[in-house]
């Protein structure tokens, strides 16, 4: 993961999406609270924010950085894909 990313909030206001960006980061650490990633044991967001960075570099929009921060909240949370719709659209 790239060192410039730094935190959560200066990565959501590099481009003035702080709300989108910014509100899928904090979804998705609060539905990955404690869980690690199965290979290493890293934090599971790890995983989350080296997708956000990838999809950052490669000049996705905002809501495809919020879906692929997303990406795993259904999956591995149980949370149902009509409340992801209500809250990011």
């Amino acid at each position: 993961m790239r060192a410039a990313w730094g935190t959560q909030r200066a990565f959501a206001a590099r481009r003035g999406a702080f709300h989108t960006r910014g509100a899928a980061l904090d979804y998705a650490q609060e539905a990955h609270a404690g869980r690690s990633r199965q290979a290493d044991g890293a934090p599971f967001m790890l995983h989350l924010r080296e997708v956000a960075s990838l999809l950052y570099d490669a000049g996705a929009p905002d809501h495809l950085i919020a879906a692929g921060v997303l990406h795993d909240v259904i999956e591995k949370t149980g949370v149902a894909g009509s409340e992801l719709r209500k809250r990011f659209g």
